[in-house]
């Protein structure tokens, strides 16, 4: 190829439509780089800019297969490079902003540079599968600043790109659409309009909708939220009912089984809000290596939980432990949920310290993104021995204000039952039995809603069925105390563990047994509030998608970390329990059955090819192979695109011939143009042998009548 015809002066030759064409792209290109100057202050950009100027007048024709691909495919690997960048930044932050920096400074300086070079190729690559992709990653990199004013460089993009889209698009001739028509496209003049009064009216609405687009975003991201007043030190009737309607996902627990997750537990009561009052608090020691004496398995569980080990005052297992790894999406800060009947935390933290009620707590500024706990339950019990005096009589104290059926009720449930685990049950019982779990309560009107839950509206959500069975066991002289966190049942199961969400936040009571300690007692209705979740059931689609996500929210706490040696460690023993699943007889046999199966199909095919009778496949003289002749056509493809009449993929050459307007191109043009097809087509078709002399004869006759 000589270098002489890489590049050829162009525009004096193209028509007008065709010129409004390439002119759309270079405004196109050129309202991208200026979004990435406005952006990023890449002052650079003005020398591409320029340079797209230049294409008006000069284009690439020519350019080996090869070459283009490759260029191409690199294209689309910064492309990738580009939306990699824009979830990081999105989702996941854990590059420095001077690092972020210096990438998006190569990727917009990669983008330009093909951008330039596929517009200036708009006949060696198509327009929609090399530059409009490129435009749209600079414009993707440009709104990496959400601070930058875009709106006016957007506009010109989206114009110039309107415009290229009604004068329409062809390709290099004979190999696909050529880069512009000589005919306007007014079947879209009359529909893009439209549809961008409609994209704008769109993109004028999203705003009107932040918060719910705001709020999804945060579902499918799994963005973190900050605190949940239902966890505060105030728990208001009513907090829950905001999350129970909400599919966002909190935790994901791996465990052996299903246990309440415990937050807060609250003690005073004055009718309308719960509070939790200041208790004992004690600091908890990191255990040396030295004093952790676990047995193996449990010591290399807990080996693979970052952080340092804590032990909880009292005694420790006389059974096996219950084993939990808890991953959170990182709110309430300083308050470490957990199941009850805690021993051994394992966290990433500083500090942890535990209070009376068995809460436990950190540094405000530290929300572990993982843990493990081990913990020990017997029955309902959740925290056994005695309890404080002081702690007692706060958990007996009844509201100031109180409606009079209330205490009645009381003593009547009280002389139904002689022992305290008997009136814990009584009571539970009767407050299952007289309202019925429901999300549509509507408005209390009265200063108790405890009464009018219990005699008037019978219906509520978990909150005013704690209250209620607390408030009537504090009359009957039992210390109750409110609790919130998580239900967590054996349908949170999805993927291998407990899958937690929003709308699992919940509240029960513990009560106090003398002799016991405290036992745990749920007054709502179990099977009613597992109807209200039903919509929350799925198949195997969503257990495959849960397990896959809880893989990932795993390996993602050791990359935020940067703890690459337990990331692989943690990879590692995901690979051997894999193969532990696969390793089975069962699995070995289904193997075999299904490699012998595959095998035997691949013999038998085998063996029909060779029992065919084989054909000879005869070729012609020449064929449609021939260099020479196939050069022929592609000069005359480009002859006939120079003078403004492009051949169609799809019609033939005689056809295409027969088509050219005889007042727009000279007769002797026309009849070379026709010597040369009927030659092609009988050495492509006929039995004619191909002679140099024949076709450097033609190609003269051509070139001879294009000149002139």
């Amino acid at each position: 190829m000589r270098i002489g015809r890489l590049l050829e002066l162009r525009f004096a030759a193209v028509p007008g439509v065709a010129r409004l064409g390439q002119l759309a792209l270079a405004a196109l290109v050129i309202s991208a780089l200026a979004a990435l100057l406005l952006a990023h202050r890449m002052v650079w950009v003005i020398v591409p800019g320029l340079l797209s100027l230049l294409s008006l007048f000069f284009r690439l024709e020519h350019l080996s297969r090869w070459a283009a691909a490759a260029a191409r495919y690199a294209a689309y690997a910064i492309l990738g490079g580009t939306i990699v960048l824009a979830y990081l930044i999105m989702a996941y932050p854990i590059l420095s902003q001077q690092t972020m920096s210096q990438l998006e400074m190569l990727e917009g300086l990669a983008l330009a540079g093909f951008t330039v070079a596929f517009l200036f190729g708009t006949e060696v690559w198509r327009p929609g599968a090399a530059l409009i992709p490129c435009v749209l990653g600079i414009f993707t990199l440009a709104a990496f600043n959400g601070a930058a004013r875009l709106e006016p460089v957007l506009a010109l993009g989206g114009v110039a790109a309107l415009t290229y889209l009604a004068v329409g698009q062809a390709g290099p001739a004979g190999r696909g659409p050529a880069p512009h028509t000589r005919r306007i496209n007014w079947r879209a003049v009359f529909v893009l309009p439209p549809a961008a009064l409609i994209a704008a009216g769109i993109i004028w609405a999203l705003p009107q909708a932040q918060t719910r687009v705001e709020s999804a975003t945060a579902v499918l991201m799994n963005v973190s939220t900050t605190s949940y007043s239902s966890f505060a030190t105030e728990s208001r009737l009513g907090d829950l009912e905001q999350l129970q309607l909400s599919s966002k996902v909190v935790f994901r627990v791996w465990s052996s089984r299903a246990q309440k997750l415990r937050g807060r537990i609250y003690t005073q009561f004055d009718g309308r809000a719960w509070k939790a009052l200041a208790a004992s608090v004690q600091q908890l020691r990191p255990l040396t290596r030295a004093e952790l004496t676990f047995d193996a398995e449990t010591a290399e569980w807990l080996g693979e939980i970052p952080g340092r080990t804590y032990v909880l005052p009292g005694p420790m297992f006389d059974d096996v432990p219950i084993r939990t790894k808890i991953v959170q999406v990182g709110f309430n800060p300083g308050l470490l949920i957990s199941p009850a009947g805690q021993r051994v935390v394992r966290a990433e933290t500083s500090a942890i310290s535990v209070d009376a009620h068995r809460t436990l707590t950190t540094p405000l500024s530290v929300s572990p993104e993982i843990y493990g706990i081990l913990n020990q339950r017997s029955g309902d019990l959740v925290q056994s021995g005695a309890a404080p005096p002081e702690l007692l009589a706060a958990s007996l104290r009844p509201p100031e204000r109180l409606d009079p059926r209330l205490a009645e009720l009381a003593g009547r449930l009280a002389t139904e039952a002689n022992t305290s685990e008997d009136r814990i049950r009584h009571t539970v019982q009767f407050v299952q039995n007289q309202c019925h779990y429901s999300l549509e309560v509507g408005k209390f009107h009265s200063q108790d809603p405890v009464a009018e839950f219990l005699f008037e509206k019978h219906r509520g959500y978990c909150e005013y069925f704690a209250s209620a069975a607390a408030v009537l066991l504090r009359l009957q002289g039992i210390p109750c105390r409110y609790v919130t966190g998580f239900a967590v049942q054996e349908w949170n199961r999805k993927g291998g563990h407990f899958v937690v969400r929003e709308a699992d936040a919940h509240a029960w009571i513990e009560a106090y047994v003398p002799g016991r300690g405290w036992v745990e007692a749920d007054p709502t209705p179990e099977a009613e509030y597992a109807a209200a979740r039903a919509r929350f059931e799925s198949g195997w689609l969503d257990n495959a998608k849960e397990w896959a996500a809880g893989m990932y929210s795993e390996a993602l706490v050791y990359w935020r970390r940067r703890d690459l040696s337990g990331l692989f460690h943690w990879l590692w023993q995901q690979v051997l329990g894999l193969a532990g699943i696969l390793w089975s007889p069962a699995t070995g046999i289904v193997i075999l059955v299904v490699a012998g199966s595959l095998l035997a199909a691949l013999l038998l095919r085998r063996s029909k090819r060779s029992s065919r009778p084989q054909r000879k496949i005869t070729r012609g003289p020449a064929g449609v192979s021939s260099r020479e002749v196939q050069a022929l056509l592609t000069y005359l493809d480009e002859t006939w695109s120079e003078k403004g009449f492009s051949r169609p993929p799809t019609r033939a050459p005689l056809e295409h011939v027969d088509s050219l307007p005889p007042e727009k191109f000279r007769e002797d043009l026309l009849r070379a143009s026709l010597e040369a097809v009927k030659y092609f087509y009988s050495v492509s078709y006929g039995h004619t042998r191909p002679a140099d002399e024949a076709i450097q004869n033609l190609r003269r006759a051509v070139e001879r009548a294009r000149a002139s």
